[in-house]
């Protein structure tokens, strides 16, 4: 079991991502810090931008317990400071083939965010799921076709309470 503050070496690595969106460059509404391989260009550059470091080394062998075929390489943990902080539907780049979420809060008593998922428009039928991010939860979204078919949020948050999520990918199997 974790604490909120056993994070808070990895939390001061965190920045602002900005987003482009044609013309604009947008603050992302949390911080995130980011390790392993490059998140940005996975498939391009399959080299490590940093070591995952050993406070994430259980979530990763979480995550090979469950897909022992996969290779884990890429860790991302984010910062969410409060109830505005938050991220609008969207979907991982790169295409990883497994994606792996885990939650911790700052205090026992905080409300849980809703994760949302729903599929994309080109998609038929339609579905939507709303799911309680509790503190002991792990989501996983497997296969690049769930990349490519669904999209995933965390809406603006009911309390103050602080939140970091701790992200596991793969993008490839072992050799």
């Amino acid at each position: 079991s974790y604490r909120f503050d056993d994070f808070d070496g990895l939390i001061q690595q965190a920045t602002q991502p900005i987003f482009s969106m044609g013309s604009r460059q947008i603050p992302c509404p949390r911080l995130s810090a980011s390790f392993g391989i490059n998140y940005n260009a996975p498939a391009v550059n399959q080299s490590l931008s940093s070591e995952i470091p050993s406070l994430l080394q259980p979530f990763v062998h979480a995550c090979e317990e469950l897909y022992p075929d996969y290779l884990f390489n890429q860790a991302l943990v984010t910062l969410y400071r409060g109830a505005s902080d938050y991220i609008g539907f969207h979907s991982d780049a790169g295409d990883p083939l497994v994606v792996a979420s885990f939650t911790i809060y700052d205090k026992p008593e905080a409300i849980c965010r809703i994760f949302k998922l729903k599929t994309k428009p080109h998609v038929n039928p339609k579905r939507s799921v709303d799911l309680e991010l509790t503190p002991t939860k792990m989501i996983i979204m497997e296969g690049v076709q769930f990349q490519r078919n669904v999209v995933h949020a965390l809406e603006k948050g009911k309390d103050n309470s602080k939140r970091i999520n701790v992200t596991i990918r793969a993008f490839k199997t072992k050799p």
